[in-house]
C-alpha cells in the first residue's frame, strides 16, 4: 500500500514511538537516519527508509502541531505559552509532500497558558489544532492530495500508578484508579477529552481518525513505569523522590495521621465505655497508613504514558493499515511512477545520515511572507508574550493580542501589590 510514497509523521512523543513502530514493520530497522535536529536521545527531526528504499519517511517533533516555519517563533511561542515543556519543530513546508500524512498532539496543551478572557483550555486546543488542520487542507489540496490522506492519532491515555500492573486491565478497572498516585494525572484527564475533539474535527474535515485511547487504558502493565520497575532501575529517582514528596505530601500525611489519631481516640472512647477502662489510652498511629502514604510518592513521577517496542503501540500501526485500504491517497503513480518526489531527491546516504530532512524547511527569514503562517485565528496567539519576541518577528505581532496581554499582566502585578 505504501510502495513508492513519502510518509510524513509529526506530534508529540508518543507519536514519535508510533512512527518507530511503524518503521520497524514495514523493516526499516537498518534504515533509520540521524536525529538531525538536537543529536539528543530526544528525537526531533527523524529520517527512514523501507521497504527496498521504496518508501521513504519523516517524524517531526512538534508538541503542539503549530502551523509555522518560523524556528524563532517556535522557540518563543514554546517557550512563552508552555514554560520550554513544549518541543516544536517546523514541519509545515513538507506537508505539500506527503503522500500520506499522519498527525498527532495533546498530552501537551494542558501546558499551555491560558489566555485573558473566558477561553477554556479546550477552546484554545480546538482553535489552534482547527487553524493548523484547515492549513493542512488548503496546502495540500493545491499539492493535489485529497482529505482522505490524512490520518489522526488520538492521544493514548495512561493510568495512574501503572507499574502495580502485571496484566491487562478492564476499561471499569482503569476508570476507578486512584488518579492522586500520579503527578501527572489531572493533565492526562485532560488530554482524554483532547482525544474527542480531535475524533470530531477529523470527521469534519474528512481525515481519518485512530483512536487509541480505549485501547491504550487498558494496558498499563506494558508502560516504561513497569518494565523499569521489573528491571530494577531507579529510573524516575524514586529514592529521591520519596524524599522530596515529603514537602508535597505534608499536608496528606497530617490529615491521614489526624485521620488515624481520630479513629484511636473513637475506639478508645468505645473500649471505655464498654470495658469501663482504658479512657486514656491513646494508641499508636498505623504504619500502614504512612506505608501508604509513601507508596504514593514512589509513583509520583512514574512514566505511564509510554509502552516498550515490541508493545501496544505495534497494534495501533496495525489499526493504521487496516484504514489505509479505505482512503484515497495519492500514490507513487500520480507523481510518475518512479518516486520523484522531494523525500526521494536525494541518495539513501543523504536522507538517512549527511543532510536527512533539513532541506525540506528552507524558511528562517521572518520577512518571507512564504514562511509567515501565522495568523490571529491561530489559537496560541494569545499567550505569548510579544515584547518578547525576537526583533525579526515584531513586526508581525498583532497590535490586540499584544495590548491585552500587557492590560492583563499590570492587572495582576496591581492586584498582587
Amino acid at each position: 500500500m505504501l510502495r513508492g510514497q513519502q510518509v510524513l509523521v509529526a506530534g508529540d512523543s508518543a507519536t514519535a514511538q508510533f512512527f518507530l513502530s511503524l518503521v520497524l514493520q514495514l523493516g526499516g530497522a537498518e534504515a533509520l537516519g540521524h536525529n538531525k535536529r538536537g543529536g539528543s536521545a530526544v528525537l526531533k527531526d527523524l529520517t527512514a527508509s523501507a521497504c527496498g528504499d521504496t518508501v521513504r519517511l519523516n517524524f517531526v517533533r512538534n508538541d503542539l502541531l503549530l502551523w509555522t516555519s518560523q524556528v524563532e517563533e517556535m522557540r518563543e511561542l514554546g517557550k512563552s505559552c508552555t514554560a520550554g515543556r513544549a518541543l516544536l519543530q517546523p514541519f509545515a513546508n513538507r506537508v505539500a509532500d506527503a503522500d500520506l500524512l499522519i498527525l498527532g498532539t495533546g498530552h501537551h496543551y494542558p501546558h499551555v497558558e491560558q489566555p485573558p478572557g473566558e477561553e477554556t483550555s479546550d477552546a484554545v486546543f480546538v482553535r489552534s489544532l482547527n487553524h493548523t488542520l484547515s492549513r493542512v487542507v488548503s496546502v495540500r489540496a493545491a499539492a493535489g492530495h485529497g482529505p482522505g490522506s490524512v490520518v489522526l492519532l488520538g492521544p493514548p491515555a495512561p493510568v495512574a500508578g501503572c507499574s502495580r500492573y502485571s496484566r491487562p486491565i478492564t476499561m471499569v478497572e482503569a476508570l476507578s484508579v486512584n488518579s492522586s498516585l500520579a503527578k501527572w494525572s489531572r493533565n492526562w484527564q485532560i488530554t482524554r477529552g483532547y482525544g474527542v475533539l480531535a475524533k470530531a474535527l477529523a470527521a469534519e474535515l474528512g481525515f481519518g481518525f485512530l483512536d487509541v485511547a480505549p485501547l491504550s487504558v487498558q494496558r498499563p502493565d506494558d508502560t516504561l513505569g513497569r518494565w523499569c520497575r521489573l528491571a530494577g532501575f531507579d529510573c524516575y529517582k524514586r529514592l529521591k523522590q520519596i524524599g522530596l514528596q515529603k514537602h508535597h505530601h505534608q499536608a496528606a500525611k497530617q490529615a491521614a495521621r489526624q485521620a488515624v489519631a481520630a479513629a484511636a481516640a473513637a475506639a478508645a472512647a468505645a473500649a471505655a465505655a464498654t470495658a469501663g477502662k482504658g479512657a486514656g489510652r491513646r494508641l499508636a498511629p498505623s504504619s500502614s497508613a504512612a506505608a501508604a502514604i509513601d507508596t504514593a510518592a514512589d509513583y509520583w513521577e512514574e512514566d505511564c504514558l509510554h509502552t516498550c517496542l515490541p508493545g501496544p503501540v505495534d497494534e495501533y500501526v496495525r489499526l493504521l493499515f487496516n484504514l489505509l485500504p479505505g482512503r484515497a491517497t495519492r500514490t507513487a503513480v500520480a507523481r510518475g511512477g518512479n518516486g520523484n518526489g522531494r523525500f526521494f531527491g536525494k541518495n539513501l546516504s543523504s536522507w538517512l545520515y549527511t543532510e536527512g530532512a533539513e532541506n525540506l524547511e528552507p524558511c528562517a527569514n521572518a520577512s518571507n511572507p512564504a514562511c509567515a503562517f501565522m495568523t490571529p485565528e491561530q489559537g496560541l496567539t494569545h499567550c505569548a508574550p510579544w515584547a518578547a519576541l525576537p526583533t525579526a518577528l515584531k513586526g508581525r505581532a498583532f497590535p490586540w493580542v499584544q495590548a491585552g496581554w500587557h492590560r492583563t499582566r499590570k492587572r495582576e502585578a496591581k492586584q498582587q501589590g
